[in-house]
């Protein structure tokens, strides 16, 4: 996965508020180790009698480390501090309680009566406090390998300069010096791997949080913008003369597929509603008599770019269609092409597209495609045409030079035109043999004999092609069926014939 900016901000703004319940924490433990130490020290002081200067020394490192602890975790606590804030303290508060201990055994050393082998005893006790006192913050701090080498290096830093010290006193030798130097170095190794393995576990399991919420919210979108493409698609128009139905299977949630139909059916019923009388007094057909135009379209890929692709391509063609409504199918597939050249075949992005104009009333059908699967005219008293391509595939030619051919067949009542995309002609068996154009033929004449109504074809050919493919689909799938059935012209005669009747009985 691609870590993109939403990523690494999640990343961060996570982090950060485990930092700050990790530092408070680190910050009052530390507060009750010291105030525990100065406590004993008291204690020690008055059941004991030690000498007053030892516990001076004592109870002014503790006190002084119970102050800086404490002060550190009210104002975290208190103040929204920013994370590099709240990093810094805490190597500021590792180095300060690693020279407060350093400190305090120097100072048992001075007032010592054998300061030579109480040095020396310090000194070899410097690898196990520095060991200590940075592998406590790395248990607690969530620091990043690297964060943790830096307090680790002022740490080391520390030791070099104490033993250099005793060196050049002679309380030291050079040899032992040089040995515990060694060790101070690798005792810094426990608190790096911790840091670099808890750090390596946080990422990983973030990650996997991010992910399944990405996830989650993109089958949202994508359940979203599949009602939104679906709203493209247009209703299923099961009365008039011409009627269509048609089956819809992506790829994936959504797909680059497309159907357009102009006008749209919810138009046609409304006008036919309100205006059906009007039509039939001009001695004109009713709307649903009215030309129909048809799109099939299918664009190159799958999922949410292809659908991108198909909600620009139907604003081009409410633009087509409002421009000139009686559009024929050759301004069409024109007008689609060159919107494809000069928007989309930039991007080597390209589709195919059929356009057929039925017309109810002269019982023509007229239709241009660019590149698209030839669609198949099943008549009524048996046979079959296959409409076939009449231009290159859109995007490929320029405007100037594409020439759509329109072609046109008359229709009778019965006749059904089946057309579909790729997804069904190129769906592979178990042996990789494609269905092909023939096998589509082979299904629409299977379904046509069932005697199922035409518009049921589409849902059975469809699930005759899943029966046919192995597997999942590899492309988008779309069925499209547009039956034909006499225009209305006797009912308009009857009724023209029945209205001078009315007029004289009133």
């Amino acid at each position: 996965m691609t870590k993109t900016k939403e990523f690494h901000r999640e990343l961060e703004s996570e982090r950060a508020r485990w930092l700050r319940r990790r530092f408070l924490v680190f910050c009052w433990l530390w507060a009750i180790v010291s105030t525990g130490v100065a406590l004993l020290s008291l204690l020690a002081f008055n059941d004991e009698g030690q000498s007053a200067a030892l516990t001076a020394w004592d109870l002014a490192t503790t006190l002084g480390s119970l102050a800086i602890a404490t002060a550190a975790g009210i104002y975290a606590w208190r103040t929204p501090v920013r994370p590099a804030v709240l990093f810094g303290l805490s190597y500021v508060l590792t180095v300060a309680g690693f020279a407060m201990a350093a400190a305090f055994w120097r100072g048992q050393v001075l007032l010592d009566g054998d300061p030579g082998t109480t040095l020396r005893d310090a000194a070899r006790g410097l690898p196990l406090g520095l060991l200590v006192r940075h592998l406590l913050p790395c248990m607690l701090i969530p620091w990043t390998l690297r964060e943790s080498l830096r307090p680790a290096g002022v740490l080391v830093l520390i030791v070099a300069v104490v033993l250099l010290f005793d060196v050049a006193r002679g309380s030291v030798p050079a040899g032992p010096a040089a040995g515990d130097f060694v060790l101070s170095c690798l005792a810094v190794a426990p608190g790096a791997l911790v840091c670099w393995w808890r750090h390596s576990r946080f990422h990983r399991n973030f990650t996997l949080r991010f992910e399944s919420s990405m996830y989650r919210r993109l089958q949202s979108e994508l359940a979203s913008a599949r009602r939104v493409h679906e709203s493209c698609l247009p209703a299923p128009i099961d009365d008039g003369p011409v009627r269509l139905s048609y089956a819809y299977e992506p790829m994936r949630q959504i797909g680059g597929d497309l159907l357009f139909v102009y006008p749209p059916p919810e138009l046609r019923a409304r006008s036919r509603n309100n205006t059906g009388d009007r039509y039939e007094d001009e001695g004109r057909g009713p709307p649903s008599d009215q030309p129909v135009s048809v799109v099939v379209l299918d664009v190159t890929g799958h999922g949410i770019a292809a659908a991108l692709i198909v909600n620009r391509l139907v604003g081009e063609l409410e633009r087509i269609f409002a421009d000139d409504p009686a559009a024929g199918p050759a301004r069409v597939l024109a007008g689609l092409n060159r919107y494809v050249t000069f928007t989309l075949a930039r991007y080597e992005l390209y589709a195919t597209a059929l356009c057929v104009r039925i017309d109810p009333a002269a019982m023509t059908l007229e239709w241009a495609s660019g590149g698209h699967p030839p669609a198949c005219l099943r008549r009524a008293g048996g046979g079959t045409e296959r409409l076939e391509s009449t231009a290159p595939i859109l995007g490929v030619i320029e405007p100037a030079e594409y020439d759509p051919e329109p072609q046109g067949l008359p229709i009778r009542p019965g006749d059904v035109l089946l057309a579909y995309t790729d997804g069904a002609s190129e769906a592979a068996d178990a042996a990789a043999r494609h269905l092909g154009t023939a096998g589509v033929e082979r299904l629409f004449a299977s379904v046509s004999t069932d005697g199922m109504p035409s518009a049921s074809y589409p849902d059975a050919i469809l699930t005759r092609v899943a029966a046919h493919r192995a597997g999942d689909p590899e492309d988008d799938t779309l069925i499209v069926s547009i039956s034909f059935a006499a225009p209305r012209r006797d009912m308009r005669s009857a009724n023209a014939a029945a209205r001078p009747h009315e007029l004289v009985n009133q």
